[in-house]
């Protein structure tokens, strides 16, 4: 859950968007994102593996950007990513995905997270749109069209030192196909928490180390 300005404590769900395009001869173009500065679970890892955060990821139980992770997630929430243009957009999901789908909105208190409270019904509440280009376009295809914009984008000028421009998505594919080839390398804890999920619930745990 996020703080929001002004306010103290969890007060908002971080409210992920996701949005896809296709593109011809290419993979999808892909964004999603969470309305916090930064996704949970890195705070959560952050936290696991003691490292230092910035001021920018958490505030803690009186509402002040802190770098402290003593008390995450217990009294210490995520902050919405760019202040306000964050809260505001965490709302405008919540609007979409729990009163247009006539759920529990985020700050009803009815929401629980599927990380912290595994007893409990999670409430979360989902909404998708898709749109028919063919409803807009005429005569054209909307994969030529998103491909003429991403290849616009990558030929810009580029910054010095950089070497690349990438468009949303991209870099999730290549991680992708590299974790295809070679696998995906798990911290060890999490190796232990999934290697006692699977104990639990009792089923193989499909799980290949490298020496």
């Amino acid at each position: 859950f996020m703080n929001i300005p002004g306010a103290r404590g969890r007060i908002i769900g971080n409210n992920p968007i996701s949005f896809s395009a296709p593109i011809t001869d290419e993979r999808p173009l892909n964004l999603d994102i969470a309305c916090s500065t930064v996704a949970s679970l890195k705070v959560a890892q952050a936290k696991n593996e003691h490292k230092s955060i910035p001021n920018t990821w958490i505030v803690d139980g009186d509402g002040n950007p802190t770098t402290d992770l003593g008390c995450y997630p217990a009294s210490y929430a995520l902050q919405p990513m760019g202040s306000y243009k964050g809260y505001g957009l965490a709302i405008m999901v919540d609007l979409m995905t729990s009163v247009l789908a006539s759920g529990d909105f985020s700050s009803s208190g009815k929401i629980h997270s599927w990380c912290l409270d595994l007893e409990s019904s999670n409430n979360v509440c989902h909404s998708f749109l898709v749109i028919d280009p063919t409803k807009f376009m005429q005569g054209e295809k909307i994969e030529s069209r998103v491909k003429d914009m991403v290849v616009t984008l990558r030929n810009k000028p580029k910054a010095v030192g950089s070497s690349r421009i990438y468009t949303p998505g991209e870099i999730g594919w290549d991680q992708l196909q590299d974790a295809e080839a070679n696998g995906i390398a798990l911290p060890s804890d999490v190796f232990a928490i999934l290697r006692e999920l699977a104990d639990d619930i009792g089923i193989e745990f499909p799980v290949t180390t490298k020496g």
